[in-house]
């Protein structure tokens, strides 16, 4: 997203050309703004030297991978909604909430409601969106429980508490865009005001300048206006009508129709705007961007994806692993003894003593490794086990991989491969155990 409090005291010009919103890409982005619309600037008051404001409305759909030819005319003016999402229906067509126009196939991903009553605007993700990621709303944020509470959605507010804008991790959003074949058309509008007694460096040969770029169009206004804000020399005509056909005495008093209307007057005066003479620079820029689907749906298709975190098997020329390499890896992995600080640090870590330096642990009970420990006091993992946790724990572990060093745990040795687990007793266990009949 742009910087949102520009330099625009030193130059107005760069500022209103909004150079830095034609060069918006998210090829890389982490977070994708599926729906903005807030005030980034707000300085001064409206009319007056000094006056800047800068807005921004983005709304997006998700459209079908077939249906994409068919979009691509369509702009900002098409997508944004200018009423609250909800059911329609007649007698022949039930369309549910976030559907685009009348086409079931093309959805808002954010359902955006509000009531006539005063309650609070809602912006709520779509529901297949957040199911079929698995994801969990707690306050404003959306995460993913099976990947460690990673923060999937996050809604944002303005100083008064509305909605103003809700971003969505990208990898996770294209998950969902692969699986649905579909991708998301994003559509933009930004506008920037200035006003000040004159701009002496503006460049502009008119009162008007248009660009139009690879993704969108920027449109430039220069003009006098009056302190106040109104177009200089503008002039106009107040009509003032009225009835006297009422009588409010009457018992049932009636008003007659327009057309029928008998007792009609109407009287006009001129007015012409007054206040000195001020500048007006106004940019508006609208563009669009289409976020394709990944290649893979490993969240919700269960796509296989090959894992790219390495680690560390042999001392010699440091050869290290990765996943299906890893998967059929027959030895076992070496850890510094911070691992297990690390994992227990977790919000929802387990650990389980199994003998005295053997167990399980892990950043989350579906995610436990059967560990040693050697007579150095590293950790030994196997191989082929580490390959089968999902990539986002496996890269919890391996900043603390090691080379071999010590051997193997004699412990997990006797447990995985002779088939005898020692008959020992960690003293953590010991602990508790006494601390509970304590």
């Amino acid at each position: 997203m742009p910087d949102q409090n520009p330099a625009f005291e030193k130059c107005p010009q760069t500022w209103i050309e909004e150079r830095d919103i034609e060069g918006l890409s998210f090829a890389k982005a982490t977070w994708i703004p599926l729906v903005v619309e807030k005030v980034d600037v707000l300085h001064g008051r409206f009319g007056t030297v000094g006056y800047r404001k800068a807005y921004q409305d983005i709304d997006s759909i998700i459209v079908p991978l077939d249906l994409q030819a068919e979009f691509a005319k369509v702009d900002w003016q098409s997508v944004t909604r200018n009423s609250s999402d909800s059911a329609w229906a007649n007698e022949k067509i039930f369309l549910p909430p976030g559907c685009y126009l009348e086409d079931p196939r093309v959805l808002y991903p954010v359902i955006q409601r509000s009531f006539e009553t005063d309650e609070p605007t809602q912006w709520d993700l779509l529901q297949e969106l957040e199911v079929g990621l698995q994801l969990f709303r707690r306050g404003d944020t959306w995460i993913r429980p099976d990947e460690n509470d990673v923060e999937v959605a996050k809604l944002e507010r303005d100083k008064d508490g509305r909605p103003a804008s809700l971003l969505f991790r990208t990898e996770h959003l294209r998950d969902y865009l692969c699986a649905k074949k579909a991708s998301l058309l994003l559509t933009i509008f930004t506008f920037r005001d200035a006003i000040e007694e004159s701009f002496p460096g503006l460049t502009w040969s008119s009162d008007q300048r248009e660009r139009r770029f690879a993704h969108g169009e920027w449109e430039g206004t220069f003009a006098d206006v009056h302190e106040g804000g109104e177009p200089y020399g503008i002039k106009g005509t107040v009509l003032h009508m009225w009835r006297e056909s009422v009588n409010p005495k009457d018992d049932v008093p009636e008003m007659p129709h327009p057309c029928v209307e008998t007792a009609a007057k109407a009287e006009s005066s001129s007015v012409e705007a007054t206040g000195r003479k001020l500048s007006a620079l106004r940019g508006r820029i609208w563009v669009k961007h289409w976020i394709q689907p990944a290649a893979k749906s490993p969240r919700i298709r269960r796509d296989k994806v090959e894992a790219r975190v390495h680690f560390q098997v042999e001392n010699q020329e440091q050869k290290t692993l990765a996943g299906s390499a890893l998967l059929d890896y027959r030895g076992w992995l070496w850890f510094k003894p911070s691992v297990i600080r690390q994992m227990l640090g977790e919000p929802k870590s387990h650990i389980k003593w199994f003998t005295q330096n053997t167990g399980e642990v892990g950043p989350a009970s579906n995610q436990m490794l059967h560990f040693g420990i050697n007579g150095l006091g590293l950790i030994n993992i196997l191989g082929y086990d580490m390959a089968q946790l999902p990539e986002w724990a496996q890269k919890m572990w391996v900043t603390h991989n090691v080379g071999p060093d010590g051997g193997l745990s004699e412990e997990l040795h006797m447990s995985q491969n002779l088939a005898r687990p020692a008959n020992t007793t960690a003293p953590e266990t010991m602990l508790w155990h006494n601390l509970q009949l304590l």
